[in-house]
């Protein structure tokens, strides 16, 4: 055979070997659209922790019946928990990131919403503590500054079998629809004392010029640090909280949780007086 004809087909052997090796390594490089559009699954874990209840009288309560824990994120619930006998508690697959943790006991509360994070496999919540709501019901009679101080007249009505403590919160505003959840300044009172069913314990304090006898020194300062000003006409409403209420901040000082909604019973009338 002719040398140049042996040249010329060698030529087109390796030129079509080399097309058939591109067209080979394009079609591998080339994923398949569905494989492109797989999404990365969302990573999970738990929350576990312990719940403690403590009744209106401040004792430890081991009636963990009818308790419901709801983890939300985004106003869309993803994990349910209902607590019969046990304190302890565990949520699974749950979604990693910042989340709501909302508790729900009837008679009970202090708190009913908190943020929490769940980062890791397994996260353990601080524990988390619910009281009772005390029986009682509060009137404020009066409320005015005199001598630079604010001073007050409230009763308390029992209607429990048994004497209680009870402390008063009281939340102020400008805006006459003050509540637990619309206020400017709050603030928790000395305790109230009594039972017996029907019962009732007037209080009047602040009316003074002696500071020791003052409503815990509740005087303008308190008021100009919110944004109030003399003249202002102010708001107020006050809430029975179980005594041991004050106890609940001390105990959640290195929680690793984060208190986004109180919840109170029993309001008081709305009172107004000027600054």
């Amino acid at each position: 055979m002719n040398t140049k004809y042996i040249n010329r087909f060698l030529k087109f052997e390796i030129l079509l070997l080399t097309i058939v090796v591109l067209l080979g390594c394009s079609k591998e490089s080339i994923k398949p659209e569905s494989e492109e559009l797989q999404e990365i699954p969302i990573k999970t874990g738990s929350i576990k922790g312990t719940l403690q209840l403590f009744d209106r009288y401040g004792k430890e309560s081991y009636n963990y019946s009818d308790i419901k824990i709801k983890i939300l994120k985004d106003n869309t619930i993803l994990g349910n928990y209902s607590m019969y006998k046990d304190s302890t508690y565990i949520i699974e697959d749950i979604e990693i990131g910042e989340l709501l943790m909302v508790l729900e006991k009837p008679r009970y509360g202090s708190y009913d919403t908190l943020k929490i994070k769940n980062n890791e496999t397994i996260d353990i919540i601080s524990k988390v503590r619910l009281l009772e709501f005390p029986k009682a019901d509060l009137t404020i009679l009066n409320m005015k500054f005199e001598n630079g101080y604010l001073g007050r007249t409230t009763h308390t009505y029992f209607a429990d079998d048994n004497w209680q403590l009870v402390r008063n919160e009281f939340f102020f505003s400008k805006d006459s629809s003050v509540n637990f959840l619309n206020y400017d300044l709050r603030y928790l009172s000395a305790s109230s004392y009594g039972g017996d069913n029907n019962s009732s314990s007037p209080l009047e304090e602040g009316y003074t010029t002696d500071r020791i006898f003052l409503w815990s020194r509740f005087d303008f300062k308190l008021f100009e640090e919110v944004g109030f000003k003399q003249g202002d006409t102010i708001y107020v409403k006050a809430y029975p909280t179980n005594y041991f209420f004050s106890n609940i901040s001390y105990w959640n000082q290195n929680a690793n949780f984060e208190v986004k909604r109180h919840i109170r019973k029993n309001g008081s009338n709305t009172y107004n007086f000027v600054l």
